[in-house]
């Protein structure tokens, strides 16, 4: 208390002497250097009256103090090296001393008595000299301030100039309004910038048209028409990549996803979702279709043409994750310098001895066979049942069992050739396997060409390669080697005439439709719903798999949307949905947020008084369950259903398409019924799903909205209204989280 204290004096004296300076300059005051501090009447403006003496004051607290201790301190180093030096003069004189002693006794006596008293003043000696040096450079380090605590942007040897401490500390009072005066300069001229940024960004995103501007438009052409008609023709499948979590095995797939949709499929990828600790098993996978797929489960029932492994020496005694659903005569691609025929005797051996005595058989007879003919036959030998009559389990196993036959394995090593390109062994090289997937596909039949598919293949691959042009070119040698060194393809591709295609008025072809992740899409859409008259308040307090839709959210705010405002320090869910409930009361913005599992769980307080109180809110929920024994984060439905009788409307879209027009419409709801709106959509089924989406351009969803509720009083009975009424709203929770709530408003 003393300190501050006579703190609060040196800074009251301060000002007061400043204020002096002011009147003696006020005719003159361009010669005074702090005459902006003060308006014309002499009086500290306010932006600096308060804060800039609360500053000061905790700079100044024990100024006194520190300022004379290091006074004090100079006075005694300066003693104390009077002293050192008198003592290193002493030592000096005794060294000559033992010198001529240790010559004189040497000459007299040579008894063992005297050598061993000669030795041992010589170590004394050498010792002293050691010291001696230590402790001169001790003391200049000391002498010139390293050694001394000081505050932040003091200098000891300036202070040594003043013969007092009240000098000493106006010096320094002045030196701490000058660092403060810079730091607010500076602080203003971020501000400033950041404001003139943000306006710049508001004005290019309204005149860009928003996120989703006009729709993207193909040239339809009988190439995209004749390749879709070719996979009609041999069905839905996929290709997958098996790697481990860290190798950036997914990244392949989105290369692939990407290709298959400029070339007019429809394409679409995930990959499973389970620990993402450096290490672990990972399948991905890009699944392939002539027209949109809806299912969610393709990725485990599209039979897989293509399986690229990148780590096999981790994933081989894993060889179920390579064939639970290998297609009989498709491509096995394995990162390994050994042979295609040691790779298939090492995975067969991994089995028991019923599959490897069928696998050996079934490659001695049948050379020649189709893939039906093939499991027909499996399934004989192993159930004695026609195909047809398998569950679903059975025939996994039986498609295993051909596959392990006759799948057409290819080695390749990545990893080595990545090393030679490169000389070091640090690079990943999961891009490599592009060369071999990229094969395998013409194998398939698909009229691909590299040399005029490569800028395509380009445009998916990852944005830290395309930017980096000497890894980018690294990569693209790794890949021309390995389409020269890959082992196991046939000498040439099938030769396949593709369909003639008559009709050219295909009305949906994958290129005018939009390439993204659910999740993000459903963050990207949100913020169309926000217009002039109504923007949007998101309060976010994220749970996985809800993270991609505030990710998309805070993405869109960052970048200028002038109607959203997304809200992300929050320290829990509790304080989010306090939150959320006195934004609906005050009415001025609609309150939305992004939630899952127990995230939403911890909303169980305020759905029932937004009910109660018939406040419009949106709760989008990314559908997880809740606990164990059901604990996962795929697609579940226990927590959105433990809240249908609360009162809220609930939508539950069975995909991202369908969530998009279910979030317009919800939009509608919770304003004509003011009551909260529900919508959820499918945990990692939907959020971590790549896929294609029609969207409708930003302006033209506002102008509907604008049009639908043009006469709607947003602010009717809310805390903010128009008539001038008093609402009264009790609050939801203690007393603490309310006046926080309130506070935040």
């Amino acid at each position: 208390n003393m300190l501050v204290r006579e703190a609060e004096v040196i800074v009251d004296e301060f000002f007061e002497d400043l204020h002096r300076e002011w009147e003696h300059y006020r005719f003159n005051l361009q010669q005074f250097k702090y005459a902006f501090l003060f308006n014309h009447h002499g009086e500290m403006k306010p932006e600096f009256r308060d804060s800039l003496k609360w500053e000061m004051l905790q700079l100044v607290i024990g100024l006194d103090t520190l300022t004379d201790y290091h006074l004090k301190q100079e006075t005694m180093l300066s003693e104390n090296e009077a002293l050192l030096n008198a003592f290193f003069a002493g030592v000096e004189e005794l060294e000559k001393a033992t010198a001529s002693l240790k010559e004189k006794l040497g000459e007299e006596d040579s008894s063992p008595e005297v050598k061993k008293i000669l030795d041992e003043l010589e170590q004394l000696s050498m010792k002293l000299q050691e010291k001696e040096i230590r402790d001169r450079e001790e003391l200049e380090a000391i002498l010139l301030g390293s050694g001394v605590a000081s505050t932040p942007g003091s200098d000891v040897a300036t202070e040594k100039e003043y013969s007092n401490v009240r000098e000493a500390r106006e010096a320094k009072v002045y030196e701490i309004l000058d660092r403060l005066i810079e730091d607010r300069a500076i602080a203003k001229q971020t501000e400033i910038s950041q404001f003139v940024l943000a306006k710049k960004l508001r004005t290019d995103f309204l005149n860009q048209g928003g996120v989703f501007r006009e729709p993207p438009k193909a040239e339809l052409t009988k190439e995209r028409e004749q390749l879709r008609s070719f996979v009609k023709d041999i069905g839905y499948f996929a290709i997958g990549v098996a790697s481990l979590a860290g190798e950036r095995g997914i990244a392949i797939n989105r290369i692939f996803s990407n290709f298959f949709t400029q070339k007019g499929l429809w394409a679409g990828m995930a990959w499973q979702f389970g620990s993402s600790k450096r290490g672990t098993p990972v399948l991905s996978a890009t699944f392939i279709a002539p027209e949109p797929i809806e299912r969610k489960d393709a990725m485990l029932s599209f039979p897989y043409y293509v399986m690229t492994v990148t780590n096999y020496g981790d994933l081989k005694t894993k060889p179920d994750v390579f064939f639970d659903n290998l297609h009989p005569t498709g491509f096995l691609i394995i990162n390994t310098r050994i042979s295609p025929e040691e790779v298939r005797k090492e995975l067969v051996e991994a089995y028991d001895e019923q599959i490897r005595s069928l696998v050996e058989e079934l490659k001695k007879i049948s050379e020649g066979w189709d893939a039906t003919r093939m499991m027909e036959w499996v399934s004989q030998k192993m159930f004695d049942l026609n195909l047809r009559s398998l569950n679903v389990d059975q025939k996994r196993l039986v498609q295993k069992v051909a596959a392990l036959a006759n799948c057409r394995i290819v080695t390749l090593d990545m990893d080595g050739i990545m090393e030679e390109v490169t000389g070091s062994d640090k690079i990943v090289s999961n891009l490599v396997a592009v060369a071999p997937l990229f094969e395998a596909l013409q194998m398939l039949g698909f009229p691909f060409d590299f040399e005029k598919d490569q800028n395509t293949l380009l445009s998916g691959f990852p944005g830290a390669v395309l930017k980096n042009k000497d890894l980018l070119n690294y990569y693209l040698e790794a890949i021309k080697l390995a389409f020269e060194r890959a082992e196991g393809f046939p000498a040439e591709a099938p030769k396949k005439d593709l369909a003639r295609v008559e009709d050219m008025g295909v009305s949906l072809d994958p290129g005018n439709f939009y390439t993204e992740m659910g999740g993000t899409v459903a963050g990207l859409v949100l913020s169309q719903i926000a217009f002039d008259k109504h923007p949007i308040c998101y309060v976010g307090f994220p749970i996985t798999p809800a993270g991609n839709p505030f990710y998309a959210m805070a993405q869109v705010y960052a970048n200028g949307h002038p109607y959203v405002y997304v809200d992300e320090i929050n320290p829990s869910e509790k304080v989010a949905a306090e939150k959320l409930i006195g934004i609906a009361r005050a009415g001025g913005m609609l309150p939305v947020t992004f939630t899952a599992s127990q995230g939403w769980r911890l909303f169980t307080e305020i759905i029932p008084q937004f009910v109660g109180a018939r406040l419009e809110g949106l709760f989008l929920l990314a559908r997880r369950a809740l606990a164990a024994p059901n604990l996962n984060i795929e697609e579940s439905h226990t927590d959105f259903m433990s809240f249908r009788d609360d009162g809220g409307i609930m939508l539950a879209p069975k995909s991202i398409q369908e969530y998009i027009s279910a979030l317009y419409l919800a939009r509608l709801l919770t304003h004509f019924a003011k009551l909260p709106v529900v919508v959820s959509i499918g945990g990692i089924t939907d959020t971590h799903k790549i896929g294609l989406f029609s969207i409708p351009p930003d302006n033209k969803v506002r102008t509907w909205l604008k049009k639908t509720l043009k006469d709607f009083d947003f602010l009717e009975h809310k805390l903010i209204n128009k008539q001038g009424e008093i609402i009264v709203h009790s609050p939801s929770g203690t007393s603490e989280q309310y006046q926080e709530t309130q506070t935040e408003l």
